[in-house]
């Protein structure tokens, strides 16, 4: 089940083109677009090594939406299958994750500050 932000609900979705798009089966939208560059850099790795890649739906990295869609399937079965307020909950949900990413982030960040050596005037 994939989440399509133009129905507002999860969807089967159906793949085309021998499996690199799947697509709504409800409204059509291009929900995955499994299209890679298989372009060669100078060391010979793939050009994608070591960098994210989005998906063409959301701002999220693949690996962070899968979380957020099995949330929200938890989410979802807690609320007894009421999708306006498993949709509310997993909004304040993005919200509390985004918060603990930032606060984390602060922590790491004062933790290498006050590990370095204060240096001699």
């Amino acid at each position: 089940m994939v989440f399509c932000d133009n129905c507002v609900k999860n969807v089967a979705g159906v793949r085309i083109n021998d499996g690199l798009i799947l697509c709504c089966d409800e409204c059509g939208k291009v929900l995955e677009n499994n299209y890679f560059s298989e372009e060669k850099i100078s060391t010979g790795q793939s050009e994608l090594s070591g960098r994210y890649v989005r998906t063409i739906q959301s701002e999220y990295s693949a690996s962070r939406q899968r979380t957020l869609d099995r949330d929200y399937d938890e989410i979802k079965y807690l609320s007894l299958d009421d999708d306006n307020l498993a949709n509310q909950a997993l909004a304040f949900y993005r919200q509390i994750k985004q918060r603990r990413a930032e606060e984390a982030k602060k922590t790491w960040v004062l933790l290498n500050l006050l590990q370095r050596p204060l240096s001699k005037c």
